[in-house]
């Protein structure tokens, strides 16, 4: 099931919006999560069960579809049922996000 953002918009840069089968994976710690949709400044992450974080600042790191890794750091600011957004203090690279435009 594809699952798409209903809401208002409110990023100010382009959104990328990924199917089940071709999601990036996020590592916070020891737990993966799948991306469902990026901006150069914000991630939409789906998880299994409810995820509570505080809105410190976190490190994790990203897995995109060409297997290229990222080191990132951000913070939650959101949590919704099975979903949470992150906004990013590191910029995903705008060469990442034209290669996943490409690839989406």
């Amino acid at each position: 099931m594809t699952r798409s953002y209903k809401g208002e918009e409110r990023r100010s840069t382009f959104r990328i919006m990924y199917e089940p089968h071709k999601r990036p994976v996020l590592m916070i710690r020891q737990q993966e999560f799948e991306v469902a949709d990026i901006s150069e400044n914000g991630l939409r992450i789906l998880t299994e069960k409810r995820f509570h974080a505080r809105r410190e600042l976190i490190r994790f790191s990203a897995r995109f579809h060409d297997g290229e890794t990222v080191d990132m750091e951000g913070r939650v600011v959101w949590c919704r049922n099975n979903e949470f957004g992150l906004h990013l203090k590191t910029i995903i690279p705008a060469s990442i996000i034209g290669r996943e435009r490409k690839n989406n």
